[in-house]
């Protein structure tokens, strides 16, 4: 066992061990129950005619290895005996036991069996559910995501907008606990091969469409030692394949608002439907190359989505952005009055109090009035809509979010002999998503557009060096990008607000500054730029190995995940404005005086920032080994044995530009804190001198920033001792 054992994680120089192909086992026997050794069996996949072939051992036992899903047609023979025949069907990721009965007879006949029951897995104790190509097909889904039926598995329970997102909301695809997990800490598996993005909150970085879904299992728990890095359920799918048939698809969804009736509150209002257009229209062709040899398959989706959004809201009166206050009233139409901040003084009345002058008449006048202000202001749209109570909304919008998605999928077959099976696959994925601007111009409190892509490689080898012994070698990458730039992306605030042209050339992105008053802002909201690049390497192989009764697997996975990250939060300047600025009497009292706006028209901010945001570039490295046995210690029980190492490498950053809170380090207040404190200690060892005697000479404060260096490049320590058994059974009655 040892030997064997050292000898997979000798041959496994590059090993990602997560199976997507199926396998079966079993035991020939005759009629009255004795053992068949010698048996041949072939395994036929009738839909390209691919085939494996295997002898019992004196057992009477056989194994069938990593065999792509799909229908089967299992042979068996032995002289003296009747030839067998069965059509089973292979899942991904599946175990199967099927055990054969010759009968004895002439070759010339022959038991066929037919309209037999399902296949029981009965090779392994791990729960999962299969989801198949049925289901996926003839289920109705809202945008046609495949991974949207996970949600049908036991033990799955949606979490936040998952099934109930726009289509371009991609991280609602993993937002699902698993066995009462947290969500978007799941692992999703495409032909083997890791889809899940680090850098991207764990999301799908690439879903191919759903016509190119062959089928996949959620497991939950009890998986082998070949499954880790998941605190919840790994998905593992499968795409399809062309076969000897040549076999197509084309198709248009169509959504539109001339179908529906409008809403409630658009019909209160007096206001036409909004807008809906949603085309998903595509394609999938595949079939052989060379048949029986060379297959391919390709799948092509697009959609065009057009949803009409409204926005209700309050927008300065032209009294106010004058700064004429007088008929600003709350919702009891009690005026709201105005202060003056640069007449705070001390209160002579009151001790340590401040006191303030109200502008005569509501009305601040005009030179008084910030000029940059008074500059940003000219972005409010004039109002269309009349208030139905004071201070209420009236401003109406009404405009299009458009959407525009083209994703594909192309992947070669090619069965050089029974032993050597080599797949190619390549898939591509790009979104444009575009938000209306609310106020139609750069000031418009609005995001930019989004623009999302990924691409994605998969190269896989099989070869079956014998039936017993089975090697795969696989190399993937995954590459996503998402990028957002504000709507208003080069408006030169210096030269069209008149803010200082020293700070305009400072920032790393040049774009309308956002100014929060109150409820009605200006400027772009959210992040005003996103440049994010994730790129994912797996190169792999994996082993499997039967030796008597243990199906021996092992392996060692190998992740590299970079990403590169520029997110600036206030580029340009974030500026926020309140009431209290123009509270009063008492500036610490001002109750419901005060006007956010009016504190922005005479630009005196309650708080504001200008950051400087560094290009990252990140990365994390992901290694495993394990050792799975799953061993059939008789014909109705098997044992399912393993062992798993994981090592999940510190963050590195590629010009070491992170710190962190070190707790054990020497505070760096440590010396001014003593010095001031020695003076009181001999004070009070002169005063109280057994009081004294309770403290400490000197004081050991500790805390402080731990910066990375070339030599210690990390925010945490290594974890090297994270292993993981595992154990199943299963037991057929």
């Amino acid at each position: 066992m040892l030997r064997c054992v050292a000898c997979c994680l000798a041959v496994v120089a590059l090993a990602l061990g997560q199976s997507y192909q199926g396998e079966i086992s079993g035991v020939v026997k005759d009629s009255t129950g004795g053992i068949v050794p010698g048996a041949k069996l072939d395994l036929v996949h009738l839909e390209t005619g691919q085939r494996r072939g295997a002898t019992t051992d004196d057992q009477g036992r056989f194994y069938l290895l990593q065999l792509p899903t799909g229908p089967y047609r299992l042979e068996a023979r032995h002289t003296g005996f009747k030839p067998f025949q069965r059509s089973l069907r292979i899942e991904v990721g599946a175990r199967d036991v099927v055990d054969v009965t010759l009968e004895v007879g002439e070759v010339g006949t022959s038991v066929q069996v037919e309209a037999e029951a399902p296949l029981i897995e009965a090779g392994t104790g791990a729960v999962g559910t299969v989801v198949d190509n049925t289901a996926i097909s003839n289920m109705p889904l809202s945008g046609r995501n495949a991974f949207e039926l996970v949600a049908l598995t036991p033990g799955i329970v949606p979490m936040g907008i998952f099934g109930q997102a726009e289509p371009f909301e991609k991280r609602a695809q993993a937002a699902f606990s698993a066995g009462g997990s947290r969500g978007l800490s799941n692992e999703i598996l495409l032909d083997g091969a890791s889809v899940t993005g680090g850098g991207e909150f764990n999301m799908p970085l690439n879903s191919p469409p759903m016509e190119a879904i062959q089928e996949f299992r959620v497991q939950l728990n009890s998986y082998s030692a070949e499954f880790g890095r998941t605190q919840g359920a790994v998905v593992n799918s499968v795409t399809r394949s062309g076969t000897n048939k040549p076999h197509g698809a084309i198709y248009d969804y169509l959504r539109n608002d001339n179908l529906d009736a409008n809403s409630f509150f658009n019909n209160a209002a007096a206001r036409p439907k909004a807008d809906l257009r949603w085309n998903q229209f595509g394609g999938a062709l595949g079939g052989p190359v060379i048949p029986n040899r060379t297959f391919f398959f390709a799948s092509y989706e697009g959609m065009r989505y057009i949803r009409g959004v409204s926005n209700l809201r309050r927008v300065p009166l032209a009294l106010e952005l004058n700064g004429d206050f007088s008929q600003t009233v709350d919702a009891q139409k009690v005026l709201v009055p105005i202060f003056d901040p640069y007449s705070s003084r001390a209160d002579p009345a009151r001790a340590g109090r401040w006191m303030r002058d109200p502008f005569p008449g509501n009305r601040m006048p005009a030179t008084a009035l910030n000029p940059v202000a008074r500059r940003a202001s000219s972005f409010y749209p004039a109002p269309n809509q009349t208030e139905q109570f004071p201070s209420g909304p009236n401003y109406f919008f009404g405009g299009n979010l458009n959407f525009r998605s083209d994703r594909g999928i192309a992947k070669f077959d090619h069965n050089f002999s029974e032993s050597h099976r080599t797949s190619f696959r390549y898939s591509q994925l790009d979104d444009l998503i575009q938000q209306p601007l609310v106020y139609g111009n750069p000031g418009s409190p609005s995001t930019g557009p989004q623009h999302q892509f990924s691409y994605t490689g998969l190269l896989d080898h099989t070869w079956v060096a014998r039936p017993t012994l089975v090697v795969i070698g696989r190399l993937s990458l995954v590459r996503f990008g998402n990028n957002l730039v504000s709507h208003a992306a080069g408006f030169k605030f210096a030269e069209e607000l008149g803010q200082p042209k020293w700070l305009q050339d400072r920032s790393d992105l040049v774009t309308f500054p956002t100014f929060g008053v109150g409820a009605t802002g200006i400027g772009p909201i959210g992040p005003p730029a996103v440049g994010n690049r994730t790129t994912n390497w797996n190169p792999s192989a994996s082993l499997t190995w039967v030796r008597a009764s243990h199906n021996l697997k092992a392996g060692f996975d190998y992740r590299a995940n970079r990403w590169n990250q520029f997110m600036p939060q206030a580029p340009s300047g974030n500026y926020t404005f309140a009431a209290g600025s123009t509270g009063g009497p008492d500036p610490d009292a001002v109750g419901r005086s005060g006007a956010a706006l009016a504190s922005f028209l005479l630009g005196t901010p309650a708080s504001g920032s200008f950051i400087l945001s560094p290009r990252l570039s990140f990365q994390t490295v992901y290694a495993a080994l394990f050792v799975q046995d799953d061993w059939r210690v008789s014909s109705r029980l098997t044992l399912n044995i393993g062992l798993r190492w994981d090592y999940e490498g510190p963050r590195t950053e590629r010009f070491n530009r992170m710190n962190s809170l070190e707790l054990g380090t020497k505070s760096p207040v440590t010396d001014a804190v003593n010095a001031r404190y020695a003076p009181i200690l001999a004070q009070l060892k002169a005063s109280n001198p057994a009081l004294a005697a309770l403290l400490p000479p000197s004081l050991d404060l500790r805390g402080g920033l731990r910066f990375a260096t070339a030599g210690d490049r990390s925010q945490m320590d290594p974890d090297w001792n994270n292993f993981g058994p595992r154990f199943g059974f299963a037991y057929q009655v």
